[in-house]
């Protein structure tokens, strides 16, 4: 561990006995209307039941180069998951007019506590006692239309999401802040995707439209400062052309990748008196800019 006037250096040995177990269900129906058209959903659950962890560590630290002391540290995390998703799609065919339509629900309860006891005659003792929820819903929806165009296809669609989540953390020695989030998004996006066949040539052209709001709020009041509106277009193009043995393709596209819900969490592990892990509500997303070239011969 570096700071500006001090570097900190621990040798540690680790030991870890998990217990845990798993229950996942799911279940799934469909029925053929006919041809052409057919409706189904399905349903899943996945949970950690009755997990534990129990952790034994031994580590020197050191300081400047200079030994400090030895510290012994037991550790017992007990860690619950269950996440519950729900599904329902249409798949089918209005004349020449191609429909795909999908709604999920999507919701999942984490919680977790930790006790963590740390001996050393040197450093002095230390007992840190935590725990921690985070429960997080999600409603989308997704409808994509085809209809033949000239030559080609033409699909356009939109998508729809909500998501709420509320985070608790409780500390306490008071060692780490005790805090409250949580965070509400909706997001909106359109999109149109045009293919077309020419001799030796396919070309792929598309663009994507996003409206996302996202607002953040510690113990119930709005942090205008984390909270963020983005409206968002994101273009696509392919290009693939062939000819005997030989083919060319070109995919240039653009993305955006957003944190995890557990990237975001409040969540906050005590490892150590050196080292805590958790989320941050404040993370961004990232814009990804994607192109790729390719010429194969057979």
């Amino acid at each position: 561990i570096y700071l500006p006037d001090k570097h900190y250096h621990n040798n540690q040995k680790y030991m870890t006995e998990l217990r845990n177990r798993y229950l996942s269900e799911y279940l799934s129906a469909d029925y053929s209307l006919n041809d052409s058209n057919s409706v189904g959903g399905s349903y899943r659950y996945y949970g950690k039941l009755n997990c534990r962890t129990n952790s034994a560590s031994q580590q020197d630290v050191f300081l400047n180069g200079v030994a400090q002391g030895s510290i012994g540290q037991n550790e017992v995390a007990k860690p619950h998951l269950g996440s519950h998703e729900a599904e329902i799609y249409y798949v089918g065919k209005i004349g020449q007019v191609g429909i795909d339509f999908n709604a999920t629900y999507y919701t999942v309860n984490n919680r977790r506590s930790d006790e963590s006891i740390e001996s050393s005659k040197e450093l002095g003792n230390q007992e840190v006692h935590s725990s921690n929820r985070q429960n997080s819903d999600m409603w989308a929806g997704k409808l994509v239309v085809n209809i033949p165009l000239w030559k080609g296809n033409m699909s356009v669609g939109t998508e729809l999401s909500k998501i709420d989540s509320h985070g608790t953390f409780l500390n306490e020695e008071q060692l780490v802040p005790s805090t409250e989030t949580d965070i509400h998004e909706r997001n909106i996006a359109g999109f149109a995707q045009y293919g077309l066949v020419l001799s030796k040539w396919t070309v792929g052209l598309g663009v994507r439209y996003e409206n996302i709001v996202r607002d953040y709020l510690s113990d119930g009041v709005k942090q205008d400062d984390v909270s963020r509106k983005y409206n968002n277009f994101f273009p696509n193009l392919s290009v693939s052309w062939n000819k005997g043995n030989w083919n060319w393709q070109l995919n240039v596209n653009e993305k955006i990748s957003r944190p995890s819900y557990r990237q975001l969490g409040n969540f906050m592990q005590f490892d150590n008196r050196f080292l805590y892990e958790g989320g941050n509500p404040t993370l961004q997303p990232e814009k990804v800019f994607n192109v790729e070239a390719m010429m194969t011969y057979k």
